[in-house]
């Protein structure tokens, strides 16, 4: 085969092999689609006051929280910021549109504690919150949500 001749059977063969190259670089790593959600955003208060927890700015205690869907759908965790403040980002981008129960625990001295004594646990708490589906791909703001009575 001439000099020649090897070059058009090379172009033709980059000509066909080009966009399927393309192809397969440009869907390598990529997984399933990612789903959008909502991020939601708000602030706990406690009797008109962020719950504080002796310890929390040297990470010896935190304030948990859990937002277990009341259908189908994974439960997630956050944790409040010294200022009362929270955000649900799921996997980065936002959570499944729905009902939940908010369980809060007040954990000064570890995991295995809860100086809320069990009063907002996901099996007695009356905190319910929607995340409403007009929010996909986008910021829900919760605004203050109040939790009254024990501690």
């Amino acid at each position: 085969m001439s000099e020649r001749g090897a070059r058009q059977q090379f172009s033709q063969c980059l000509k066909v092999m080009l966009p399927l190259i393309l192809a397969f670089i440009s869907s390598a790593g990529c997984g399933p689609p990612v789903e959008k959600g909502v991020i939601v955003k708000g602030k706990l208060l406690h009797d008109g006051k962020p719950l504080t927890v002796p310890g929390a700015a040297v990470n010896a205690g935190w304030v948990e929280i859990e937002l277990n869907p009341l259908g189908e759908g994974a439960v997630e965790y956050g944790m409040l910021n010294p200022d009362g403040e929270f955000l649900f980002s799921g996997q980065g981008t936002g959570i499944k549109p729905g009902r939940y129960r908010m369980a809060v625990y007040q954990r000064s001295q570890g995991p295995e504690t809860d100086d809320l004594n069990g009063a907002f646990s996901r099996e007695n708490t009356k905190l319910e919150i929607e995340v409403d589906p007009k929010h996909l791909g986008e910021t829900q703001d919760l605004g203050t949500i109040e939790m009254n009575g024990a501690r």
